[in-house]
């Protein structure tokens, strides 16, 4: 089965509602101004084994 280029591009340009991302805990507020210039918004935070997950939403 071959795709068309209107095909790819339309898998390949999906935009995402979410995005989970993990860091080190020295580096979390400089993350989150990125991600919120960039325009998400911080949904939620959570510390895991002396890390930080961060769950974005558009």
């Amino acid at each position: 089965m071959k795709l068309t280029d209107e095909q790819i591009a339309s898998i390949m340009t999906k935009d995402a509602i979410s995005k989970t991302v993990l860091v080190d805990n020295d580096k979390v507020i400089e993350i989150i101004k990125e991600h919120e210039k960039d325009g998400w918004k911080l949904y939620k935070q959570t510390e895991i084994s002396g890390r930080t997950k961060l769950t974005f939403i558009k």
